[in-house]
């Protein structure tokens, strides 16, 4: 099975943003990495297989990778455009002391299957300019930090439409947490 390392994708950065085209039966094949990402769909349909689960991917999909879980893609004869952001280990470590040091849940292990958000079309709007942002930038921690933390603003937010919220239930004490004004 594919593996990533952290060490040989981050260099100096603490977050990697990348945007894909998959296309096709092995979009991106079966593969491991040990360290958390974020990835969200703006365009395509296609499943997304982890940890022994499927789900289904369109646009306004949004996934909290765990470090352990292992995944991969398949796309329908469109193809699916996936926007991801690979998180430094170390530097997510620090960023969970800094914002949810309470908060065990938070991009925890403990469900078999990472979690799964689902976003409306002018939320993915936005994290399409704060995706070009992070880049821009060159991934710094200072960036890093405010993009998750504008990442979880989008999910804690309601879509537009009036539309129930769509959070998993481990997201919300940390979102709780986070909306929390400072002591």
């Amino acid at each position: 099975m594919l593996m990533f390392k952290a060490r040989e994708v981050f260099g100096e950065a603490t977050a990697r943003p990348s945007v894909a085209r998959l296309r096709g039966a092995e979009a991106f094949p079966f593969h491991r990495h040990d360290f958390p990402e974020v990835f969200w769909v703006s365009e395509g349909r296609g499943v997304h297989r982890v940890n022994g689960t499927e789900h289904g991917l369109e646009p306004g999909s949004l996934v909290w990778m765990r470090a352990a879980d292992a995944h991969g893609f398949v796309s329908d004869a469109e193809g699916v455009v996936v926007n991801n952001v690979a998180l430094e280990p170390r530097w997510f470590a620090g960023f969970r002391r800094r914002h949810f040091a309470g908060d065990k849940e938070f991009w925890s292990g403990a469900a078999e299957s990472p979690a799964h958000v689902r976003l409306a079309s002018a939320q993915v709007a936005r994290l399409a300019n704060e995706l070009s942002e992070l880049g821009l930038s060159g991934g710094g921690g200072r960036a890093a930090e405010r993009f998750l933390l504008n990442l979880l603003h989008v999910c804690a937010a309601e879509p537009l439409g009036g539309g129930a919220r769509t959070v998993p239930a481990w997201l919300e004490p940390a979102l709780r947490v986070w909306a929390e004004p400072a002591e």
